[in-house]
Order: C-alpha cells, then structure tokens, then sequence
C-alpha cells in the first residue's frame, strides 16, 4: 500500500473483515465516500491488521447498469474515478501519519489504473479534466513507468501490453 498506492483488492462482498478491525475503521465519512465506501475500508484495512488473499475465484462480479466502475465509460466517470482516487489518496496520507509512515510524494503516478483513467479524462472532456497540470506525453511516461517499477505483477507479457496501451 504504501509503494504502490494500493493493492488487488476484491469488491466489498468479496472481502471479510474481523469485528476488531471495522470496530477500528468504522464510521466511514458518508460526504467523501457517498459512493464506493469500499474504496475506504481498501486503504484503511492494511493499517489494522494483515491482508491475506485466496487467489483461487470463489464468486463472480455482477456487471448491471449501474456499476460505478464496470460499465461503459465517459468522461465524467474518469473524472469520478480520479477524483475517489484523490480522495482514497488523502485517507492514505492520514493514515500512515497516523500510524508513523511517510507515503511517497508521487503515490498516484505509481498507478497505472489511475494514469490510464487520467489520460481518458484527459482526452474525453480535457475542459472539466480534475488536474490542470497533467499532459498526454506526461502521463504517458509514468503509466509505462508505473508498469515496470511498481506493479505488484511481475509479468513481462501483461508489463508489455500496458507499456504498448500507454
């Protein structure tokens, strides 16, 4: 979390959390996390305790019509997602203060999920684009750069088509 900026993490129905932890993690701030609370229990639980994940597939992911982030995307659910990711972003920043960890300044550049959905905002409505000082071959860097140091997936095949994609 603290590398990379965060983690494969499963939907909120398929994650299990102890009564301990979300004792810790609860209230959740309604205003910021109105939508994908999840997104603040993912940067939260690591603070609390060990994250351990089954890597075998127990369940599907229902994709309807009104996922926030599996659905068909627009401009203004890039900006949705870069903004939640700002928002996650500063809850990481608290956090680790908090528990006396430094998060490396440039956290979000580490991300290729997020640089990707900042060159599609950028491309579809650059006007109401969320970050003013972000450019096309700017973005295209770290996202490649992003794939080659800091991805938790050391795979050459799936590093050269994110390369290729940015």
């Amino acid at each position: 979390m603290l590398e990379e900026g965060g983690y494969g993490v499963a939907p909120t129905s398929g994650n299990a959390l102890s009564r301990e932890v979300l004792t810790e993690i609860f209230p959740i701030p309604a205003q910021e996390y109105k939508i994908s609370a999840d997104g603040y229990l993912a940067v939260a639980m690591p603070f609390y305790g060990e994250i351990l994940a089954v890597e075998e597939p127990l369940g599907a992911y229902r994709v309807h019509g009104s996922n926030n982030w599996g659905t068909s995307m627009e401009g203004k659910q890039f900006r949705s997602f870069i903004e939640h990711d700002l928002i996650k972003q500063s809850l990481l920043d608290d956090k680790a203060a908090e528990f006396g960890h430094e998060v490396p300044k440039d956290i979000l550049l580490r991300k290729n999920g997020h640089l990707w959905a900042r060159i599609a905002s950028l491309k579809l409505d650059p006007k109401r684009h969320p970050i003013a000082a972000d450019s096309i071959p700017k973005l295209m860097y770290h996202g490649i750069r992003s794939a080659w140091l800091y991805s938790s997936e050391l795979n050459r095949k799936k590093n050269n088509l994110i390369t290729l994609w940015f």
